[in-house]
């Protein structure tokens, strides 16, 4: 037998099934939860001692109780056993108690558990059911309301919005569906209800009682870390208490954004993983100005059209592909599948298909200045961004000097003055001609791809684009795999076990080396809370000691190959004008290669920036701790 209030570890807890061990994780969190024991299969078959039973009662509060099943099959992933297992409510005798705990763990193995289990296909031994089920016993809590919330609605997928459902007395009452419950719908950062719907005076909520469990549930849903419904009850004194909480099995997409994408977001950039607000108001910056911007140049942007192209939503980032679309339809031979293939968008398009856009005269005149101006602006970027260092360069060096002498020693305006600098300039021009390059480029590749598309037409071979594209020179990534194996080569020498003094000097020495080059990097870039390297410098021995060299001759030799084979096909099946041919795809191939040189050369300027902001905000931390500190000296001084 274990009570809800003893400290258990993570494997106990998972022993007790799903609803007993969230209960003792958020006891162990100081959620309001009203006292009680469990019981395990092995402690019923045993034989309950009714003396013991009734001095666990005596601990948790006396008579009366509720007695509920608690599963580890329950809410297991996207399934849900709600209504499969047993549950006693107002019991108040000890000869009540032990039969309403027998019919707990009866049910365990009642007929609708396996039929349940044999439609999931999970396969569970009598023995493995008891074993991974126990009893929860609890003070009963006598509500004059109680209901269930969501931490998102489920019905339209909106985070913002909480769905909270209210009967009148003890919440089984709605889960069985016995009555209409009061219906809620609260946005908690507005702290305001969007609807209701009120079927019973006597189960109205307050404002502050709604803020209250709203609060509760944000705990609730920060401290497991997802989305999370709960039930709970208000007794006669309007004491809110907490009775279960598990993860929201099903919540619908949400559809009042149009069509949101994480493509390029992901893969270790910011949707990769929950975003920080404050990474996320710098990236949607970047991007809602760059956006427009970028559209503007290819005569695509509407006079109406969106302020926002960024989102955050489930606490990830997604762009608006939606908006994006529509002012690509305008192009002649416009594919959404094309377009959404090239991102890794999965879309399923229904009955109608995915859109696009015919080819005849009048959209041929449209499409002229629109082609006009993606080749100009191709030409034009590439132009500036090479030449990226010599805005960058000194504002860099300038900022890299404050830094050394200290940020602190900087007056109060000064510093603000600073930091407004370096996000309304440095970064936000480096940010938005990163993301120039990122159209820019995706763009000419779907267009080299086409052209790829009619040399295989032409020459009756397929041709593999990857391998055109692979084997870059000068790419970050690849620069600190270089100079990480020259660390790794002093850690792995044969000598490198000795503790000599020279040992230590050289491989301080090498990590020097390769923090002067890579500083400003760090595991997760994207998130500007994490440390960079040139913040931990241990975390390059790290590094180094799990490095393991890539063969790169293998890159590089597919690279040549297929180079040489399309060369070759061009030249032996491209017909009378295949010397032209060729000397025009050898020169979109190193346009194209240049351009994704240029991407990651971009990037590095990005994560540079990303650097030097991070810097700042830890200074403005630290002031603001430093205030904090001052006005609690001062109150305690008062």
């Amino acid at each position: 037998m274990m009570f809800l209030s003893d400290k258990l570890d993570q494997r106990q807890r998972d022993s007790l099934g799903k609803k007993a061990g969230n209960l003792v994780e958020l006891m162990s969190a100081n959620t309001v939860i009203p006292d009680g024991f469990i019981l395990r299969y092995e402690d019923f078959s045993k034989g309950l001692v009714e003396a013991k039973l009734l001095e666990s009662i005596k601990r948790i509060g006396g008579f009366p109780v509720a007695v509920r099943s608690s599963g580890q099959l329950e809410d297991l992933g996207d399934m849900s056993f709600a209504g499969l297992y047993e549950t006693f409510l107002y019991i108040d005798s000890v000869e009540a108690l032990v039969e309403s705990i027998k019919k707990c763990f009866d049910s365990s193995q009642g007929n609708r558990v396996r039929e349940y289990l044999a439609k999931a296909d999970i396969e569970k031994s009598e023995s493995e059911l008891y074993e991974q089920f126990s009893v929860l016993v609890q003070k009963m809590v006598d509500p004059e309301c109680a209901g269930v919330a969501f931490s998102v609605n489920p019905l339209d997928g909106i985070e913002d919005h909480m769905l909270l459902e209210v009967c009148e007395g003890v919440g089984e009452h709605l889960v069985s569906g016995e009555v209409t419950p009061n219906q809620y719908i609260y946005h908690y950062q507005k702290n305001e209800i969007i609807d209701q719907r009120i079927e019973n005076e006597k189960a109205r909520l307050s404002g502050e009682e709604l803020k209250e469990i709203a609060n509760e549930l944000l705990n609730i849903q920060a401290h497991f870390g997802c989305p999370q419904d709960i039930e709970w009850a208000l007794d006669s004194q309007r004491k809110l208490w907490i009775l279960q909480a598990r993860p929201i099995t099903t919540i619908e997409w949400r559809k009042d954004l149009g069509e949101l994408t994480n493509a390029d977001l992901k893969d270790g950039g910011i949707s990769s993983a929950v975003c920080t607000p404050l990474m996320f108001s710098l990236y949607r910056k970047g991007m809602n100005e760059s956006m427009p911007g970028y559209f503007k140049k290819l005569t695509l942007l509407p006079k109406e059209h969106p302020e926002q192209w960024l989102f955050a939503c489930y606490g990830r980032a997604y762009w608006s592909a939606g908006e994006v679309k529509k002012m690509l339809k305008s192009i002649p031979g416009y594919n959404e599948k094309s377009f959404d293939e090239d991102l890794g968008i999965m879309k399923d398009y229904g009955s109608q298909g995915p859109d696009s856009t015919g080819l005849n005269p009048f959209s041929l005149l449209r499409a002229i200045p629109v082609l006009m101006g993606m080749e100009k602006e191709f030409k034009k970027c590439h132009e500036e961004n090479s030449n990226f260092e010599s805005f960058f360069g000194p504002l860099e060096e300038n900022y890299h000097k404050l830094m050394n002498r200290g940020l602190s020693t900087l007056s109060e305006k000064d510093f603000q003055d600073e930091l407004i600098f370096i996000i309304k300039i440095l970064f936000l021009q480096t940010e938005t001609s990163y993301y120039r390059t990122i159209y820019n480029n995706s763009n000419l590749q779907s267009m080299f791809k086409e052209f790829i598309e009619k040399i295989e037409k032409r020459v009756g071979d397929k041709i593999n684009t990857i391998q055109l594209l692979s084997n870059l020179d000068g790419v970050a990534h690849l620069e600190i795999q270089k100079d990480l194996a020259k660390v790794s080569a002093i850690l792995h020498e044969s000598d490198s076990k000795d503790d000599t003094k020279d040992y230590k000097e050289r491989l301080d020495q090498a990590v020097a080396v390769f923090l002067k080059k890579h500083f400003h990097h760090g595991d997760r870039e994207l998130d500007i809370t994490v440390e960079r390297w040139g913040e931990i410098p241990q975390r390059v021995v790290e590094m180094a000691q799990d490095y393991r060299e890539l063969d790169q001759s293998k890159v590089i030799d597919s690279y040549q190959r297929e180079y040489q084979r399309v060369k070759e096909l061009i030249l032996s099946n491209g017909g009378f004008f295949s010397g032209a041919l060729l000397k025009k795809f050898e020169k979109k191939l190193a346009f194209v290669r240049s351009y994704l040189m240029l991407r990651e050369k971009m990037r590095e300027y990005s994560t540079r920036s990303y650097y030097i902001v991070r810097q700042f905000i830890l200074e403005l931390d630290r002031r603001w701790e430093v205030r904090e500190m001052l006005s609690f000296f001062i109150l305690m001084k008062l």
